[in-house]
Order: structure tokens, then sequence, then C-alpha cells
């Protein structure tokens, strides 16, 4: 008696579909069931049942065997069609082994024969109502698992792109914002000597003003009228409005003529300390991609002239800047080279094939006072007073060094600037000796200035280094004026793609045709392709898709100082 309350209390919460042909054998049945089961529905065969099945969902479905139309066995598979681990019993009056092989092979979960046996029953239904206790519970703590995932997913997501001090977007978020846009407006906001503030009154100090100041731009954003502008805090302490192409400069600087009034015009007061905080002012409009950088250029510029100033930016400024920079630059490389700041960093290429790591890009990078400081800062400067070849010596120096410990390749970058002088030919003719180490594992990346405007004397040389084992590869495939001419002139191994068609390969269409028919132009010349800007998932599995050999790109890695060598 025990065991019957025990069943009927746990299996009162389930549903049944109870299949049976025998008119009289299903009355009866039915009656007992009910004192079990939450809700019995009931079919005369194996087509009555399948509909019953689809309409209701039942917990557990009990069916005899032999029936017309369709039959046990027959329901069993269109059951399990649908929902493979559905609970499944048969009951039939045939007890022979034949039956029940076949039902077992079926992946039914008991059976009952009849006529029903009391103790039988509830053995059955006690072992069938456990199943489904421990799926209940299973299946909720993997959803109480997946909710827990999916909130900590989101609350990551948020501190990625929220500003933990202010609360505000940050610059990661507004680089974000950026990327969606092709023309924009953005009014950066710089507060006038703020490093004073923070050596005069300390760091935690200064954090409290700068929430003060966040809140309150906050507050005047609620109130304006343009609701497409947001708020982002930049930098340490700058913050930038960004707006759309509905607002022109004038309507900017009327706006600031209101920040002016609200905020800097009067006294902030933090810790009973009363100060006036001014801040310098600049307007850019233009391309989404540029507006940061030009940004910046005019902030320096207005920031030399003088404080709490509003300044639109303007294309001289740029050119201004440059001089200035690479004089700037010019001098950072000459110190990091004779100093040994300026190093390789390596970012895997992934075979997307078997999924292994096998080669590494070598990418120049300045390390000063734990800042990483990457090409695009100092690579031009540095080509402009020839210091390129000695870049590419160092790289070079230190790659075979490197690599002769281990089983890995490596590419680097090769320009035309490095033929101006025999110290490549030195190099690549000698350094496979002294570190004992093959060319086949070094791949020459070449550059556009010698894929489109390369010499004869270069493309002699480059045969030579062929000849030697090395392997050609064109960087940058298919951007500017590189062109397919040069793959014969070159005898290239590899054909480097473009990040510009990658990037947005799994949502532009253009991009993947292009694409496409460079890897299949690469596939008949028996010319391996690496996909460069493989940045996503998605962007990786149309990647592979469409059969590009290798891939690069801060989904498989950022480029790091020391080499990722699990595979």
């Amino acid at each position: 008696m025990e065991q019957l309350n025990s069943i009927i209390e746990s299996s009162k919460k389930y549903t049944v579909l109870y299949v049976e042909d025998q008119e009289d054998v299903r009355l009866h049945t039915v009656v007992i069931f009910k004192h079990f089961f939450k809700e019995v529905f009931v079919a005369v065969d194996g087509v009555d049942g399948l509909k019953k099945y689809k309409e209701n969902k039942p917990d557990i479905v009990i069916t005899d065997i032999m029936m017309p139309r369709k039959n046990g066995l027959e329901l069993i598979n269109d059951i399990k069609a649908i929902d493979i681990s559905q609970v499944i019993l048969v009951v039939s009056a045939y007890n022979d082994s034949h039956y029940l092989i076949k039902a077992i092979e079926n992946s039914v979960d008991g059976y009952i024969l009849k006529p029903l046996n009391t103790q039988h029953l509830l053995n059955t239904l006690q072992r069938v109502i456990q199943i489904l206790n421990e799926r209940k519970e299973n299946n909720e703590y993997r959803n109480y698992l997946e909710q827990m995932v999916e909130e900590k997913t989101e609350k990551l997501k948020q501190k990625l792109v929220v500003d933990d001090l202010t609360g505000l977007r940050n610059s990661l978020s507004l680089k974000q914002e950026l990327e969606k846009l092709d023309e924009a407006i953005v009014l950066l906001i710089n507060l006038d000597s703020f490093k004073h503030i923070n050596t005069t009154y300390g760091y935690y100090f200064g954090n409290k003003i700068l929430k003060v100041v966040a809140k309150k731009l906050d507050e005047i954003l609620d109130k304006c009228e343009n609701k497409n502008a947001k708020l982002f805090r930049f930098m340490s302490d700058e913050f930038i409005f960004l707006c759309d192409e509905s607002k022109s400069i004038d309507d900017l600087k009327e706006f600031i003529n209101v920040l002016q009034d609200s905020i800097f015009n009067q006294e902030i007061v933090v810790d009973d300390i009363e100060l006036n905080i001014s801040a310098s002012f600049v307007i850019v409009e233009g391309k989404a991609s540029q507006l940061l950088q030009q940004a910046e250029i005019a902030m320096f510029e207005s920031k030399n002239i003088g404080k709490n100033r509003v300044t639109v930016f303007t294309e001289d400024m740029e050119t201004t800047l440059k001089q200035k920079q690479n004089i700037f630059w010019m001098n950072k490389v000459r110190y990091a080279l004779k100093n040994n700041c300026l190093l390789p960093f390596f970012q895997p290429i992934l075979d997307n094939v078997t999924m292994k790591i096998e080669k590494y890009e070598s990418l120049a990078r300045i390390i000063e006072d734990n800042n990483v400081v990457v090409p695009s800062y100092f690579i031009e400067p540095a080509r402009l007073v020839g210091l390129l070849p000695n870049i590419t010596q160092s790289l070079l120096k230190y790659c075979f060094e490197l690599f002769s410990k281990n089983h890995l390749s490596f590419t680097v970058n090769i320009s035309g600037d490095d033929f101006k002088n025999n110290s490549l030919l030195y190099i690549l003719t000698n350094y496979p000796t002294i570190y004992n180490l093959d060319p086949s594992r070094v791949t020459l990346e070449v550059l556009e200035d010698i894929s489109v405007y390369g010499s004869n004397e270069i493309l002699e040389q480059l045969k030579y280094f062929k000849s030697l084992g090395y392997k050609i590869a064109l960087d940058d495939f298919g951007a500017e004026n590189a062109n397919f001419s040069r793959i014969l002139d070159l005898d290239a191994d590899c054909i480097k793609i473009d990040g510009q068609f990658i990037k947005n390969i799994h949502i532009d269409k253009k991009s993947y045709l292009i694409t496409e028919s460079i890897v299949s132009l690469a596939k008949k010349m028996n010319i391996k392709t690496v996909a460069e800007f493989v940045h996503s998932k998605e962007v990786f599995d149309v990647v592979r898709e469409l059969g590009i050999d290798y891939s690069q790109g801060y989904y498989i890695s950022e480029p790091k100082l020391t080499l990722f060598t699990k595979e």
C-alpha cells in the first residue's frame, strides 16, 4: 500500500497517452490509469495515437503492439523521430521474445503484459516515474545553469562597454557605434588641468569630480532634443558626445554654450571643496572612421594655443601634427632599436583543415614603459628616414634565434626598402646555417610596394630566395593596386587576402563573391590562401566554407610577445 501511495503521489504530475485497439481492455485500463496520472489521453490505434501524441505531447506513451492501420512498433518509430527522449512503454498479450526484442530495438523504457499484473504494473510505473523525475531535475538544473550563464554573459557584455567609474558607455562602446556609421559629428570635451587636480587632491578625489561631471553631462543629454545623441567617457578626463548627421557644427556650438552655463561656469562642490573647472571643446564632422583621430589632433592643437577654447577640426591641423609626429617617432624608433625595445609580437596562423597552429606572423612593436606601440604610429616615420631595413633585420635575427628552438614556422613582412642594401641578402643567405633552421619554415610576406612596383632587380632577388627554400606570400592581396599579374611575376606560394574583404564576409555579398573568386583562382594555381582579419566565429565559419587554407585574426588570437604553442 505504501508503494502504491508513493507512486500515485509522484505520477500525478505527469500525463499519459494510452493506445489500445481492443475496446473492453481499453476502457478497463483507462479507469486504472486515471488513478495514477494527471490526465489520460486515449487513442484507438497507431494512426490515432500519432495524431493524439502531436496534439497533446504527453509525458508517457503506453501503447499496445498489435493494432490495425499502424502497429505499436511503427508508432514508436514515428514518435522517436519526433522526440528521441520520449518515455514509452509497450503493453501486449504477445510475450514472446520476438516482439520484446523489436520493442527493445526501438529503445522503449519498459513493458507491461496483458492481462495486467498489479505488482508488475507498479514496479514498471515506479521505474518510469523515476526516469521522468531525474530527467525533470536535470532539465531544471540545466535551465538554471543556462540562465546563470546568460546573466553572467550579459553582465560581462555590460562591463565591456560600460565605464566602471561613471556608468557611462566607454571608449570601446564608442568605437562600436562609430563602426555602424558612415558620417557623424562628435563633440570632444577635455577637462582643463585635470592632472593638477589629481596631483593636488589625489586620484580618489579626482574620480569623484569625474563622476559629478559625468552625471551633469548625462542629465543635460536627457533634456536634449536630439534623442540620437549619445554620451561616452573617452579617456581619463575626456568625454565625447556622438551625434548623427542631423546635427551641424552650429548646433554643437549652441550646445557647448549650454554646457558652459550649466557646468563649467559654476562651482562644483565635492567633499566641501569648491572648484571651478574649465573645459576645452573640439568639434569634428565627417567620416566616422576618422573622427576620433581627428578629434585628438584638434585637441592637441587647441591645448597648444590655450585652455577653455572651442576648436573645430580642419584638415591643415592634421598636416601640422603629422610633421611633429614624424620627428617624434623617428627618435622613438632609433631609441627602440638601440635599446632592444623593438620586438616582434607573434600572431598565430591557423590551419583550417587540421585546426592546428603551425606558423606565426612576426609583427613589429615598440615596448615602452609597459605600453605596446603598434606600427601604425612609427612605420611611416621610420621609412622616411630609412630605418625600415633596420627594423626588418632586428625582427629576422630575433625570429631565427627563437624558431630554431622549435618546429614551428614564421612569416615576416618585406618591403622595397629592405632591398636597398645587401643586408637582407646576407641575412637570408647565412642565417639558416648560423641558426640551423630550414628556410622552408620562413615565409617572406611581400608588401604592396614590391608586389606592384617592384623592380626587376628585386624580383630577381626574390627568385633567388625561393631557390634557397624560402616561401613567398603576397600580403594584403586585393587591396589598392595589388593585381593578379604579380602572382606570376613573384611565383607566390601563398596569397593573404586583404582584411577589407574578410571582416564583413558573413554579411557582405560582394566581399564574399570577390573572396570566392580569389580562392578559386588560387586553388587552380595551387597557391595557398590566408584570410586576414578573422575576428569572429561567423567570419571564421564562412572562411572555412570557402575553402581558404589558413585563418589569421583576433578570433584565433591577438598578437602576443610569446608563442602560443598549445594545439
